[in-house]
């Protein structure tokens, strides 16, 4: 492939690696290997109609990041426990709860309608 400078107007350039260019199935098996774990962080006070999320977080192989359900309180922990404490102030038991999807995520694509004339 050969990109020119348009503003300078300047040599071509070879080989250049464009973002639409990146093999699609390359790209959908490295985002399959390393995807993080979602989980909430969830309240439970003595009175269980107040049961609520506190937040959610991702948990990566080396880090678990987290933010508040409101964004004021967010970060980057070394591990679960240490996220669990950020969130000590709230006078209710923390639990985490795994997110589990129901089946494998595609992203929605419309249908394209093609019309055939017929001779």
């Amino acid at each position: 492939m050969t990109v020119d400078y348009q503003e300078t107007n300047g040599p071509a350039i070879d080989d250049v690696d464009l973002p639409g260019q990146v093999d699609a199935g390359l790209l959908s098996a490295l985002v399959d290997v390393m995807p993080p774990r979602l989980f909430a962080i969830v309240a439970e006070p003595p009175d269980p109609t107040d049961i609520h999320v506190v937040a959610w977080g991702l948990r990566f192989d080396d880090q678990v990041a987290v933010v508040g359900i409101d964004g004021q309180i967010s970060g980057s922990f070394s591990s679960l426990d240490r996220a669990l404490w950020l969130f000590s102030y709230v006078d209710a038991t923390l639990r985490v709860v795994w997110h589990s999807p129901s089946g494998p995520t595609r992203p929605h694509h419309p249908r394209r309608r093609i019309t055939r004339l017929r001779r």
